[in-house]
Parts: C-alpha cells; sequence; structure tokens
C-alpha cells in the first residue's frame, strides 16, 4: 500500500508541471489533496496531467491487486480529455469547491459508468459533507 501510495504521489507530481500542487493554498486543500478550487485555478494542460497521472497511478495499483483498488473507476476507455472536461463541469458548481479531486474522480467515473442521477447525487452530498469536517476547513 505504502509503495500505491509512494507512486500516485509521484506520478501526480510529475504530471503536473512546475509542482503547482505544491503552492496550493489551505482552501486549496481538502483533507490535504487538492480540490476543485485549486482544479479551477490551474491550466487545462495541468488538470490533464493529474489526470493523467492519477491514471497511470491507478494502472500499477491494479497491479498490486484488488485491495488496492477500492472505488468507483471507469469502464469503457474515456480519453483523458474526457475525463477532464467531466471533471471540469463537475466543478462549475460552487457546493464542489471543497470536494478533493480524487474523490471528484470516483464521482464523474460515476456517470461515465450508467449509474443513476440518485446515486451521483447522493455519493456528491457525502463527499460534500465529507469536506466540511476536514481540518483545513476550520475557521481559526
Amino acid at each position: 500500500m505504502k509503495t500505491l501510495a509512494f507512486s500516485l504521489i509521484m506520478l501526480v507530481s510529475l504530471a503536473a508541471p512546475g509542482g503547482s500542487q505544491d503552492h496550493a493554498t489551505p482552501s486549496d486543500r481538502t483533507w490535504g489533496i487538492v480540490n476543485g478550487r485549486w482544479w479551477k485555478a490551474v491550466s487545462a494542460e495541468i488538470r490533464i496531467g493529474f489526470v493523467q497521472g492519477y491514471g497511470i497511478g491507478h494502472s500499477l495499483a491494479v497491479a498490486e491487486g484488488p485491495r488496492c483498488t477500492e472505488g468507483e473507476w471507469f469502464k469503457g476507455d474515456p480519453s483523458n480529455g474526457e475525463v477532464r472536461a467531466a471533471l471540469d463541469k463537475f466543478y462549475e458548481e460552487p457546493a464542489n469547491a471543497s470536494i478533493a479531486v480524487t474523490d471528484a474522480i470516483e464521482i464523474v467515473a460515476l456517470k461515465f459508468n450508467g449509474r443513476t442521477g440518485s446515486q451521483i447525487e447522493l455519493e456528491t452530498t457525502l463527499h460534500r459533507k465529507a469536506s466540511t469536517m476536514a481540518p483545513e476547513s476550520k475557521k481559526p
């Protein structure tokens, strides 16, 4: 599991030229992971790099075995651009800004995989609520 986490961190870091993730402000993170505020602030190239790096990390996790691949993943083979566009649309809703990008990817995968609107809304609502409990959401 540590290998998976390290691989994901390295891939996302490599996919974000200039270390853009390192410059995220506390409000750009939820549970330490960049969120929709960060997503909307970075260039399309960095967003594509993030999606690509996350996808590669997921492929490595699959190689590690089923215990490393919890959560929803994309059925079919959407392009990185299609996933980026779906995340852009997801973050158009201001209420989704505090949802971590990694969680948003899973929510977007639900839609790609044909889940019902009520299933997607339930998952989104759960992640919105969870983000309010993140340390970064606490006012000093």
